[in-house]
């Protein structure tokens, strides 16, 4: 009994008031400093300031700076609300051992979370900050620009736009999916310009969170909420201005010292095939099975034949703004509109519905021209070739009207000459122009082929029948 008040006295209740000093210290001065971090913020159950990049994802609810293609200036956002500028989130703690799981706080549905996760272009592990909408167990499903969770559509008034919410990559329109155990189905609050569960960011798994802000305590942010009765505007219908889209690529170019870009009515015709062949097969693939993608042969068949030539697409309903605001979360689509040695574009955009959902999609297609360059050898071997056929015509024609020959045959090598010597002009006048060659005179090379044998085995039968004559 001794032993044990003396360990009482000696050790706990000094140790106890030294851990209650220094719990007090620390508090004091975290309090007075503004010194936060996770460490301290578990401590006192404090939330701790959270960084943003400020690419909008989270926007309107958090900060979209200037610099990253927003509209808000840091210093005027700051004054105006700090908590959008620089959150305060409090520390996600999960533990698991055997079959004891520890977790502080518990995860709900509209919390904001911020977690690790792969880079859509390096692939490289970042923070990203995103809004839970789906739970452990919940079904989702994204339709007509709603979430249903749990079959029942959401009133989300956090997000930019109503009805803004459209299929992607990992979780498709219309298709119903089960949130795995452990993991959790996060959006931005900008839906149209997020990166998030929808694409190969996929499911979120719990102990990949490593702060929280609970929906009861987003208080200072809920003034930049919507109010609900927005969520029955319609968002499903055709809203993109092209000329207006394109204008404002055209404004990005010139800053940047780039010619513009022209709307080519075939690329038109083109993107817009693809939309329609993109919803017909309910196929939003780039490439087939083959490896080969699929819209080269849509722009042959409306008759454009550039050498350089891409491919961007989306599903969704967007205005000119919204889609050229995709830029700052695709790296591959704003190279595509920075790229110098494009100087076409054309824009489809359908609305159509498949298998019972309705769906919008818009293609874009890029068109450019570099200037061919033949080897000299090549452009040689085609000069010659006009020289010799015109050689060659000249000196048959000379056998015309003579019995020797028979005229039929004669005439009928003659024309075939004609014809070769007019695609052998037009293919080195295309060559010495530098002009790339184009489906339809890729096919006349290959019947100037055909004719030089037809030319050959006709010339070989016309001195054949003139040396037996001559022997009769």
């Amino acid at each position: 009994m001794k032993v044990i008040k003396w360990i009482v006295s000696r050790v706990l209740i000094p140790l106890l008031l030294a851990l209650g000093i220094a719990y007090g210290v620390l508090y004091f001065i975290s309090s007075k400093t503004g010194f936060n971090n996770p460490v301290t913020s578990i401590l006192f159950a404090k939330p701790y300031q959270v960084s943003l990049a400020g690419t909008g994802s989270m926007y309107k609810t958090l900060y979209w700076d200037k610099k990253e293609g927003g509209p808000e200036d840091y210093s005027t956002a700051l004054s105006q609300n700090s908590e959008r500028v620089v959150p305060h989130l409090f520390p996600h703690v999960f533990l698991t051992y055997n079959n004891f799981t520890f977790e502080q706080p518990k995860i709900g549905f509209g919390d904001i979370v911020s977690f690790q996760g792969p880079d859509p272009e390096t692939h490289e592990q970042v923070s990203f900050i995103k809004r839970v909408i789906g739970l452990p167990g919940d079904t989702i499903e994204l339709r007509d620009g709603h979430v249903l969770r749990n079959e029942q559509v959401l009133l989300e008034p956090y997000t930019l736009k109503p009805r803004s919410t459209f299929g992607g990559s990992t979780v498709l329109e219309c298709r119903e999916v089960t949130i795995p155990q452990d993991h959790y189905f996060v959006l931005g609050d900008n839906r149209k310009l997020s990166f998030d569960s929808r694409f190969d960011l996929g499911f979120v798994e719990v102990g990949n969170i490593d702060s929280i802000l609970p929906f009861g305590k987003q208080t200072n942010l809920r003034s930049f909420f919507r109010t609900a009765s927005e969520e029955n505007l319609l968002s499903t219908k055709e809203v993109l201005n092209i000329g207006e889209f394109v204008s404002l690529i055209n404004g990005l170019r010139a800053e940047l010292n780039l010619e513009p870009l022209q709307i080519s009515s075939l690329l038109k015709s083109s993107a817009t095939n693809r939309a329609n062949s993109i919803l017909t097969y309910n196929n939003f693939e780039i490439k087939g099975a083959n490896g080969n993608s699929y819209f080269p042969g849509e722009m042959a068949k409306v008759g454009y034949n550039n050498p350089l030539t891409a491919e961007f697409l989306v599903q969704g309903y967007f205005d000119a703004e919204e889609l050229f605001a995709l830029r700052l979360e695709s790296a591959s689509f704003k190279n595509l509109l920075l790229e110098k040695a494009y100087q076409d574009i054309g824009v489809g955009v359908l609305n159509k519905e498949v298998d019972d959902c309705p769906t919008q999609v818009v293609v874009i297609h890029f068109g450019g021209y570099v200037p061919a360059d033949y080897s000299s050898n090549t452009l040689n071997s085609w000069r010659e070739a006009v020289k010799d056929l015109t050689k060659l015509s000249n000196n048959w024609e000379q056998a015309e009207g003579n019995d020797l020959y028979d005229q039929d045959k004669l005439e009928e090598v003659l024309s075939d000459i004609e014809e070769a010597i007019n695609i052998a002009n037009n293919i080195l006048e295309k060559m010495e122009g530098k002009l790339w060659l184009s489906a339809s005179d890729e096919r006349d090379s290959a019947r100037y082929e055909d004719l030089i044998d037809e030319i050959n085995t006709g010339l070989e039968e016309l001195d054949q029948e003139a040396e037996k004559k001559l022997d009769d």
